[in-house]
């Protein structure tokens, strides 16, 4: 593959990811090969049963894709990119704060930030900026507890300029990191992600005398912490938070800011899922309303299908292996087009139409349907992103009627980990 299709590659995944893989469909199939600078040929395929075998393939087969376009902005001890024992090591720890008695607690955390955004809400909110407001302050206090308070406005700045920072140019062009006397955007990402560091590492010291139920604080107890001065484990932890904090808030809030454009577009739906969730009488009620409601779950799972939490998975083959029909070998890589799974109009009739509906009636099948990827490299936050989606959109839906203040069609564009609509969704919101 010639350098030039290298670059042609990566600028049209920067500038429309989902319209490049439609595009690798229409002209090869299901199964293709692509390129872009840094990394060695990626075979995607969006054949169900090819997925399977992909997320079933045992670590020394294939495994985390190093390197990784995303392991300056997470780190390479960051869960998403270790391999093998360390991964399932680091999942063991993580995974029981994301589960049971942990995600009820978070409802609370939930509860309080959307209900306070809207109390505080200005006219005309743009709905990106409104939905990672919220799922800041959400993974800020599940991350780092209630008593950091005061330090969530600097952390959330903090976050929201590193994602800024790490742009589709650093993401796909590895030859556009450099230095150039702090002005080039490998400087400015850098710059941000030393302040990100310096705060992720004043508040683990404080942590190590203080008992929290925080997402840290049950680290802590489980002694994680070996020796915090140890510049390893610093790091470590550094990866880790770093995370936890950029994946739980930005994609959540690009799903969030999604399916509020789409709530504009189908305002009959707006009003079915308001009428179905009905008048509870507690927030704690209408949360349990919304992990219940089928035409609310419905809607998020057509949201999340055009716009898939995970919207590719790629993964380092480490043995010889035959996989999707061809022969690959260590030092290749693997891929799920999870886009083009979610619109392949044989399992999804007429799929670029919005239609909530399909999922109504039909739970979608094992390996056809994948937001939050799969295997045991699955989203290990799936579970409480889906909880924030659904308490944040019953919440706005019982006290609002949301428009778009003028008309906008939003397109993906690479921002950090996920595809967020650009431009600016501004709505208009009417109370109930």
């Amino acid at each position: 593959m010639t350098a030039f299709l290298r670059v042609r590659h990566a600028v049209h995944i920067g500038l429309n990811a989902p319209d490049f893989f439609a595009k690798q469909r229409d002209q090869f199939g299901n199964t293709f090969f692509v390129q872009v600078p840094g990394l060695n040929r990626v075979l995607f395929t969006s054949e169900p049963e090819y997925v399977s075998d992909l997320f079933q393939f045992p670590s020394d087969v294939m495994s985390s894709s190093l390197p990784s376009p995303i392991q300056p902005l997470l780190g390479e001890r960051s869960l998403i990119l270790v391999q093998g024992d360390a991964h399932r090591d680091e999942r063991r720890l993580l995974k029981p704060a994301f589960q049971g008695q942990c995600l009820i607690q978070y409802n609370r955390f939930i509860e309080d930030a959307i209900e306070t955004s809207c109390k505080q809400l200005q006219s005309d909110p743009v709905a990106q900026t409104w939905m990672q407001d919220v799922t800041l302050d959400v993974i800020l206090r599940a991350v780092f507890g209630e008593e950091e308070v005061s330090e969530r406005a600097e952390f959330a700045a903090a976050c929201r300029r590193l994602i800024g920072s790490y742009t589709a140019l650093l993401l796909l062009f590895p030859n556009a990191r450099f230095n150039a006397w702090g002005f080039s955007p490998w400087d400015r990402f850098l710059s941000a992600r030393e302040v990100l560091d310096e705060q992720i590492y004043r508040v683990l010291d404080r942590s190590i005398t203080r008992k929290s139920d925080s997402v840290v604080g049950r680290l802590m107890e489980e002694g994680a912490a070996t020796d915090l001065h140890d510049p390893k484990v610093r790091r470590d932890w550094r990866d880790r938070l770093t995370t936890l904090l950029l994946a739980g808030f930005e994609t959540t809030a690009n799903t969030l800011a999604w399916t509020l454009y789409h709530l504009t577009q189908h305002p009959e739906w707006q009003d079915r899922i308001a009428v179905s969730l009905g008048r509870a009488d507690s927030r704690e009620a209408l949360t349990r309303h919304a992990m219940k409601q089928p035409e609310l779950d419905s809607f998020c799972k057509e949201v999340m299908r055009l716009h898939p939490v995970v919207p590719l998975v790629i993964r380092s083959v480490l043995s010889p292996v035959e996989w999707a029909g061809r022969s690959l070998s260590p030092g290749e890589y693997a891929g799920v087009a999870t886009l083009n799974i979610h619109t392949d109009p044989t399992l999804y009739p007429d799929p670029m139409r919005f239609d909530p509906a399909r999922f109504l009636d039909a739970k979608p099948k094992l390996h056809e349907y994948v937001p939050f990827g799969g295997g045991e490299k699955k989203c290990l936050g799936y579970g409480f992103a889906l909880h924030e989606i659904k308490i944040v959109i019953a919440t706005i839906l019982t006290r609002f009627r949301i428009a778009l203040t003028s008309p906008v069609y939003p397109k993906p564009r690479i921002q950090g980990l996920a595809l967020m609509p650009k431009p600016e969704i501004r709505l208009t919101l009417s109370p109930r």
